[in-house]
């Protein structure tokens, strides 16, 4: 018998490869130019007119070898290095990068409806590959979403209404909502902390509203990220127990999910990965995730063994 924990949860969620199965920053840049240049987007990847997106990635590239030289250089010097440290050096190279996409105007011209209907039409060819939750193939290899997250993300909402927050990097609050609704939830914009993209004509319908490829916001990196997870727990106040769920793969240097699990009341990775390195350098405890969800611990990073089936089952919510 499916029972809930003691105290309310709110569930706090990364998106990019933790709720989706890819990073999406780059399908933004391909639906922006299919849309302005009126081609199918599956044909436009190798597209010259992508040479801003693929310079833009490039120099990102660079920026992050210089950084990671710098590092290395500290590290062999013994020079102390706090996590947030280690986390935050990457910010320069960050802000930059999102100033580049700006400037590049490599994401203009798209239609904030559009981006919706782009995420409808590939969550449906991927179910029509993959079956209902993106899982018919135990591997999730065709699956928009990780698989077994749809059925458990339903669950949880079914037992904590709008308690479900999606804390992100990305550059588009219309990507991220669109897909949660494909996964059968609805989220609304204000529980969604992430940049966004500026649009035109604002007063409008979203028919009418293009992107001017501009990036707003101010989450670039795991510290900033950190900051916003505990400005919400603030406003939660104790009567609740805060729940993030992110994903250990390497952003460049660096997870920048390793400060929302470590400050949250239970923090959770998805899979494992080199990002734990980083744990085992900062002597950060890390366990598998215990099959009751009483058991966990604030000051203990838990580790998913089967993804989003292990989350499920440690809250009681089934996911099969």
């Amino acid at each position: 018998m499916a029972r809930k924990p003691s105290k309310p949860l709110v569930l706090v969620l990364d998106y990019d490869e933790t709720v989706t199965s890819r990073d999406t920053l780059a399908l933004l840049a391909r639906w922006a130019r299919a849309d302005s240049l009126a081609i199918p987007p599956e044909a436009v990847s190798n597209h010259p007119d992508l040479s801003g997106w693929h310079a833009v990635v490039d120099a990102y590239l660079a920026d992050l070898a210089g950084c990671k030289a710098r590092q290395q250089q500290q590290q062999h010097f013994g020079t102390h290095v706090t996590l947030d440290d280690y986390i935050g050096a990457t910010r320069e190279v960050d802000q930059r990068s999102i100033l580049r996409v700006s400037a590049s105007r490599v994401l203009a011209g798209i239609n904030r409806s559009l981006i919706r209907s782009k995420v409808e039409c590939l969550a449906a060819s991927t179910r029509d590959r993959s079956g209902a939750d993106g899982d018919s193939d135990g591997d999730g290899r065709h699956s928009f979403v990780q698989p077994g997250f749809s059925s458990f993300v339903q669950a949880f909402d079914r037992h904590f209404p709008e308690s479900i927050y999606v804390l992100s990097l990305n550059w588009s609050k219309d990507l991220i909502q669109a897909t949660l609704s494909q996964c059968g939830i609805s989220v609304a914009s204000d529980r969604i902390l992430s940049n966004d993209l500026e649009f035109t004509s604002p007063l409008e319908g979203p028919a009418s509203q293009i992107s001017t490829g501009t990036i707003v916001g101010d989450i670039h990196n795991g510290v900033d990220k950190a900051r916003k997870l505990k400005e919400l727990i603030a406003a939660k106040g104790l009567g609740t127990t805060v729940v993030y769920i992110g994903d250990s793969a390497f952003l460049g240097l660096s997870s920048s999910d390793l400060p929302c699990a470590i400050a949250a009341d239970i923090g959770i990775l998805i899979r494992r990965s080199s990002a734990l390195d980083v744990c085992e350098r900062f002597s950060i405890p890390v366990a598998d995730l215990p099959r009751d969800i009483g058991a966990c611990k604030q000051s203990v990073l838990y580790v998913a063994p089967d993804g989003w089936r292990s989350v499920g089952q440690t809250m009681h919510f089934t996911t099969l």
